[in-house]
């Protein structure tokens, strides 16, 4: 028993040389322990119970001293080398991609702990690249005008190309192979969705609209699912959003259109697989509600509603503005508060459920403003991208670009709540 004291003695000892704890840990741990009664007990068991609990309130003291030294920061893997290759990324891994700063063409694919697990070049290296959602593949020039696409393979290798003149607002379908966008066409004033495959024509599903006048409208999209075959698309008319319509994908039937009245929610976002959607309320956009009043008005609450019967599931605080459904569905991230162009960002993922629980996993507080975040493809996690608007010396000019970009704090979090920031900043393929 006297070994088993001496031991712990020196641990303690060696503990307290490299992390002073708080004062007077050790005059509180013995004032603690005189302070217990002092039953008529057998004296071994005796000592063992002191030396269990000394042991115990050593650790709690040297944990405790520690954070208050220093929090600990959010874990990033210090091991990634942006000069590695990484070699060629593994099949059937999720990965989200960066192009890497200095290496022009080269993109570093992570996996969704943060793991570094290799590296895609293009040559030559390309605009504008945007991943599919599981990063098994890549296209460029969805997002530049003019509707002329090429796709790559998890590889960086050619696999077809794609051409829809006047094609905006695209978005990767859930089974990652297609995209689909929007046209405008000006002289009819009909809105058009439609769906592309590598080295196919595109598909015309369905005119979605025919419009009377040109306004202060346009109709873009908020979900495209192959899996569930359907799309959400939604009409905005001059700053909020006021139509919105489910769409059958395989034959273009309207399977429903609901409309929203002015100030009545802020914005409307859609799950990957078009079975929810979440109204953002119009206090959400920073509308103060009026005091005094008696009734609630339309959107008072931001909420989640199923697609199939438009029932609401969830709600939550009216200052809430959902940004996205994470790619399973079951995320959600929130703007918790309205804050200045150009200023931090208040955030949060909520993990919700069809029964109306919701539970926070994550929160951030920091001073950069979020830019960019991306779902991982039929999974609970999200990597977000942060700026620092003030920041002009983490820039990155691609090459035939027509600006240069702030690069990106990289934040992934995953769904059971820990984030890992990936080390440096970066320009994210998403």
């Amino acid at each position: 028993m006297e070994d088993l004291r001496s031991e712990i003695r020196a641990a303690f000892e060696r503990e307290q040389m490299q992390h002073p704890p708080v004062a007077n840990l050790r005059y509180a741990v013995a004032r603690s322990v005189a302070a217990r009664p002092r039953p008529q007990l057998n004296l071994q068991w005796l000592a063992v119970a002191a030396a269990v609990v000394i042991g115990t309130m050593v650790v709690v003291g040297l944990i405790s001293s520690r954070h208050a030294i220093e929090p600990p920061p959010v874990p990033s893997h210090k091991q990634f080398d942006p000069n590695k290759d990484y070699g060629p990324p593994p099949a059937g891994v999720k990965l989200i991609y960066i192009a890497v700063p200095g290496h022009d063409g080269w993109f570093d694919g992570f996996d969704w702990s943060g793991e570094p697990r290799g590296t895609v070049k293009m040559s030559p290296p390309p605009t504008g690249v945007l991943m599919a959602p599981d990063g098994q593949s890549f296209a460029f020039g969805v997002n530049a005008k003019g509707g002329s696409w090429q796709f790559l393979d998890g590889e960086g290798q050619p696999t077809g190309a794609a051409s829809l003149p006047g094609a905006y607002s695209p978005v990767w379908a859930d089974d990652n192979r297609h995209v689909c966008s929007m046209t405008f066409d000006a002289s009819s004033l009909v809105y058009t969705l439609w769906t592309t495959l590598p080295g196919e024509s595109p598909k015309h599903v369905v005119d979605v609209a025919h419009d009377t006048s040109v306004g202060q409208t346009t109709i873009s999209l908020a979900a495209c699912s192959f899996r569930n075959d359907r799309a959400i698309a939604v009409r905005t008319s001059v700053a909020w959003p006021s139509e919105l319509w489910v769409i059958r994908l395989s034959d273009g039937q309207i399977l429903a259109h609901h409309t929203y009245g002015p100030s009545e929610i802020s914005s409307v976002v859609a799950s990957s697989d078009a079975k929810y959607v979440a109204e953002s309320s119009w206090y959400a956009n920073g509308v103060v509600p009026a005091s005094g009043a008696r009734t609630a008005p339309p959107g008072t609450q931001t909420w989640i509603r199923r697609v199939d019967d438009w029932v609401v599931l969830a709600h939550m605080d009216p200052s809430y503005a959902v940004v996205t459904f994470s790619g399973d569905g079951t995320r959600v991230l929130v703007r918790t508060q309205l804050t200045p162009e150009g200023t931090a960002s208040r955030l949060a993922v909520l993990k919700w459920s069809e029964d109306g629980n919701l539970t926070v996993i994550w929160t951030y507080e920091g001073k950069e403003q979020l830019l960019a975040v991306a779902a991982e493809a039929g999974g609970d996690g999200l990597a977000i991208g942060f700026v620092d608007p003030a920041d002009t010396t983490t820039q990155w000019c691609a090459p035939g670009a027509p600006a240069c970009e702030h690069l990106q704090t990289i934040v992934i979090v995953r769904g059971d709540g820990p984030a890992v920031q990936l080390p440096g900043r970066y320009n994210p393929t998403w």
